[in-house]
């Protein structure tokens, strides 16, 4: 996966967490798999539907941080 900010790592896990996810932990979300990866970038969405969009539905901070994440995640499956 390419490089995370620490911010998108703490977001990362915090969605992990939040969706019950225990199956990916800090030492294997590289090595998950790409079914894993899928689900994990179904959640990000539901997250970022969720609490990443402004009232006139464009993104907000959050938003913008957790299409990065959704982006990381998907890029890594290509590899």
């Amino acid at each position: 996966m390419r490089k995370l900010s620490q911010k998108q790592k703490e977001l990362l896990f915090e969605v992990i967490e939040k969706y019950h996810l225990s199956e990916i932990t800090i030492d294997n979300v590289g090595s998950i798999s790409n079914e894993m990866k899928l689900e994990l970038a179904q959640f990000l969405t539901d997250e970022f539907c969720a609490t990443g969009l402004q009232e006139d539905w464009e993104p907000n901070p959050r938003g913008l941080m957790i299409e990065d994440v959704i982006d990381a995640v998907l890029d890594y499956m290509k590899e």
